[in-house]
């Protein structure tokens, strides 16, 4: 992800009070440390039960609710698992795509067992794309970014004070 996305989902996350800085870290840091575990595919067990355990208390206290770090992660594993279902229903060739609406465009009768996603608006979709990292373009109609990053910035990013 380059700085311009990046920044766009801090921004949005700041918006909507959906994360604040912390004494100890920026929303900025935040989302990075997230990004970057998810990005990189590291496992449950190597992130350790801490970063879980930080979620789940900042969920708590934002929204009021008791949530455990065994709710983070298995929230997290239920979003990639309602994106893999997506991926594999968008790449079935009676599928079609309305990116407008973030819709899936099928017959039922094509795939009744993930009927639930099917000719209605996906919610979240954006979000679930930037959690899961697949918020690529594709497709005959896909356009690239104006302005590729160059090779050395492509894995980092530098967050401003």
């Amino acid at each position: 992800m380059g700085p311009g996305p990046f920044l766009k989902l801090c921004e949005m996350l700041e918006r909507r009070a959906l994360l604040v800085n912390t004494k100890h870290m920026s929303a900025r840091e935040q989302v990075l440390m997230f990004l970057h575990l998810i990005g990189h595919n590291v496992r449950f067990r190597a992130i350790g039960g801490s970063s879980f355990v930080a979620a789940a208390d900042m969920i708590s206290k934002k929204f009021n609710v008791k949530c455990l770090s065994d709710h983070v992660a298995n929230h997290l594993r239920t979003v990639k698992s309602a994106w893999g279902i997506i991926a594999k229903l968008r790449n079935q060739s009676d599928c079609g795509w309305d990116e407008n609406m973030r819709m899936i465009r099928m017959s039922p009768d094509a795939n009744p067992t993930h009927e639930k996603y099917l000719n209605k608006k996906i919610d979240m979709y954006d979000e679930m794309a930037i959690v899961v990292g697949k918020n690529v373009a594709r497709g005959n109609g896909a356009k690239g970014h104006e302005s590729p990053s160059p090779p050395h910035s492509r894995h980092f990013i530098h967050i401003p004070p």
